[in-house]
């Protein structure tokens, strides 16, 4: 019997996976369990939907059984949101990339945020001169700040206004965060600010998982972090959190053309 040598073990042994190799095949698999998670949730929240609906018809309006179905019923909207969400989630890998300008499409999600997301501010003051030399999907970011918003104003404090700002930034050498990091390169930043408590410390470590959250009630999906964390990685950029002066400031880096 001939004995291997180091270079017969070494061409027979699977070459070492690389970080972003296991984060791409993790992700990927995420995207598969998502499509899964949308389709069977869809259904259930249709059919709660649909007969609790048919129940609120035929309850008295006035009556302790008639409000504990409309609770029943708004779960189910609440549900079909989610699962909206998720299969957002899921299409991650179809994202668009298009020239965009940062200012005008900012300023648009402000201008259509719900009524129930009061007080965001968009902040110009140090924005310096339009952001126009960034490529991404539009429609994909402003569904992630729409849930960066909506996070941020769940974690304020009752009153308290968001902020919304964008800066650009070019690094030199890898800058690390609470639990990232970006590496060099030329990048916008589109920040979302709350006065918020920051993140508990029971999921500061995994809060861009799914399903992680601290949230009560029918709202506590556990999604938007994820989503924009796979919008991020789709266009070869970042999420970053950290608390700067007593304020929660999760950002997306995009890169920037040369």
């Amino acid at each position: 019997m001939i004995a291997d040598t180091n270079d017969d073990r070494a061409a027979s042994s699977p070459a070492p996976q690389h970080d972003s190799d296991r984060a791409s095949e993790r992700h990927a698999a995420l995207g598969l369990y998502a499509r899964k998670i949308a389709h069977d949730l869809n259904n259930f929240a249709t059919v709660i939907r649909t007969y609790s609906e048919l129940l609120l018809s035929e309850l008295p309006a006035d009556g302790g059984t008639h409000a504990d179905v409309s609770e029943i019923h708004r779960a189910a909207d609440a549900m079909i949101a989610y699962v909206q969400r998720v299969a957002r989630f899921a299409r991650a890998g179809s994202m668009r990339v298009t020239p965009i300008d940062v200012d005008a499409l900012l300023a648009d999600v402000v201008a259509a945020l719900p009524s129930s997301i009061v007080a965001v501010h968009f902040d110009r003051s140090s924005s310096g001169a339009p952001l126009t030399a960034v490529a991404t999907d539009p429609n994909w970011l402003a569904d992630v700040l729409l849930e960066l918003i909506q996070n941020a104003r769940d974690a304020s404090p009752s009153g308290a206004g968001v902020v919304l700002t964008r800066d650009a930034r070019v690094l030199d050498a890898t800058e690390s965060f609470d639990v990232s990091s970006v590496p060099p390169g030329k990048w916008a930043i589109i920040s979302v600010i709350d006065a918020g408590a920051g993140f508990a410390d029971s999921v500061k470590a995994n809060a861009e998982d799914p399903f992680v959250t601290t949230k009560d009630g029918v709202r506590a999906a556990g999604f938007g972090l994820t989503l924009a964390v796979a919008f991020a990685r789709g266009q070869r950029g970042h999420l970053t959190r950290e608390r700067v002066n007593d304020r929660t400031v999760v950002s997306l880096w995009l890169p920037m053309a040369p």
